[in-house]
């Protein structure tokens, strides 16, 4: 029985248009491609005082380089305060360019710069290959942030979904490894518990659209490489 009565009707019509096909390894690829294509359909707001480029960090670990979004004031007397920003998906789909037309109004209405960091994806890239990345490009920024004109002090991140659990993770990681902190954290419906994946007492209406059980069991097995819990 589909619950779609108790969703408010102005969401009603993007929800039919939201695959229903579940993820798995035969139908990722073609997830994928989907969530790209929709992307390209999006406007993008005229910001003059923003400037906007993509930038290639090296990876302190060996892997290849890490492609970042860059969003930042194009005139700021300060160094600035910055956002590193980390897209969703589930740990196995998304790109930066998910959050660009929102990255651009946060880079104008806070003044800050935003580098949106394109990480390697599960399953072909599982734990700890994702937030390496992120803890490769944090620590390129604290080591840069003069040459920049950034604010070594000032570096948060910010995620959401899957991108919330990678940067929560990412802080974990920074601290274990006693480099530089992050001055903050903003998890927006972060994926912070692999035990949610096995859960069997969720109310049956928990689930049933866009983010499925499912498919969330899929996301964390291809993260971890094993079973979730």
């Amino acid at each position: 029985m589909s619950t779609i009565e108790l969703v408010d009707p102005e969401l009603r019509d993007a929800l039919a248009l939201a695959p229903q096909v579940p993820l798995t390894a035969e139908t990722l690829t073609g997830r994928r491609a989907d969530a790209l294509a929709l992307l390209s359909s999006v406007a993008k707001p005229d910001l003059p005082d923003i400037v906007t480029g993509e930038i290639h960090v090296e990876s302190a670990f060996g892997a290849k380089p890490i492609r970042v979004l860059t969003y930042r004031p194009v005139r700021s007397d300060d160094p600035l305060p910055v956002i590193v920003h980390i897209h969703g998906g589930g740990f196995v789909m998304g790109a930066p360019e998910m959050k660009d037309v929102e990255n651009r109004l946060f880079a104008s209405e806070l003044q800050c710069a935003i580098y949106s960091v394109d990480h390697r994806l599960a399953p072909e890239a599982p734990h700890p290959a994702p937030v390496e990345d992120i803890y490769s490009v944090f620590v390129w920024l604290h080591a840069n942030a003069s040459q920049l004109g950034l604010d070594p002090g000032r570096i948060g991140i910010k995620g959401e979904s899957g991108g919330g659990g990678f940067a929560a993770g990412a802080a974990l990681y920074a601290r274990g490894r006693s480099g530089p902190k992050f001055a903050f954290q903003h998890l927006i419906y972060p994926m912070i518990d692999d035990r949610t994946a096995i859960r069997d007492d969720l109310h049956p209406y928990i689930g049933e659209f866009i983010w499925t059980q499912a498919n969330n069991h899929f996301g964390w097995r291809s993260l971890l490489g094993e079973e979730p819990g």
